[in-house]
């Protein structure tokens, strides 16, 4: 069962290192456009012009991201027209392997702490997705459990502290608080 698994993740792969700069670049266009059609909601005071506006600096962001994102597109389609390159020929190292499941337990982490953050808060949901991404990232051998979390509390305490007292933005406190 292992080794289906292993064989499985190894062709996901080889596609995935193929042909991961050109889905970057297709999901930076499809967010960008998306952000961008939200910015005409945001509210627009009288007398202020487009600069002094709310939405001039989100759509500032969407629209670098737009170009970046069909630079990126172009680039990879000329590369892989250039190179033609052919799935069967390429091969993946247990290296390239490992960085990909990290990267998508990475991913998985991000979508549980959005999720969490309306539930336990910020500051809970910052602390397990801290310390959760610590843990992945680091080798087996060398874990420091206590340090992770020692990290992970300061730095969620000092952000929401910063947020809330110097910015003056509320972070979310959770459902159960």
């Amino acid at each position: 069962m292992n080794s289906k698994i292993d064989n499985w993740f190894s062709k996901w792969s080889v596609n995935f290192t193929t042909y991961k700069m050109l889905a970057l670049g297709i999901v930076l266009i499809v967010l960008s456009i998306f952000m961008l059609l939200q910015t005409p909601g945001y509210v627009r005071a009288d007398g202020l012009n487009a600069v002094d506006s709310a939405a001039f600096a989100p759509r500032l962001v969407y629209s670098v991201l737009l170009i970046f994102g069909v630079v990126i597109t172009v680039q990879q389609v000329l590369l892989l027209k250039a190179l033609k390159i052919e799935k069967e020929e390429m091969t993946v190292s247990k290296d390239d392997n490992a960085g990909n499941q990290k990267a998508l337990l990475i991913l998985g982490t991000i979508l549980v702490y959005i999720v969490l953050m309306y539930i336990l808060g910020f500051i809970l949901a910052s602390i397990l997705y801290l310390m959760s991404n610590m843990i992945i990232m680091s080798e087996k051998g060398s874990r420091n459990i206590k340090m992770y979390l020692l990290i992970s509390v300061i730095i969620s305490v000092v952000v929401y502290y910063c947020f809330k007292e110097f910015i003056f933005v509320n972070l979310p406190t959770g459902m159960l608080f």
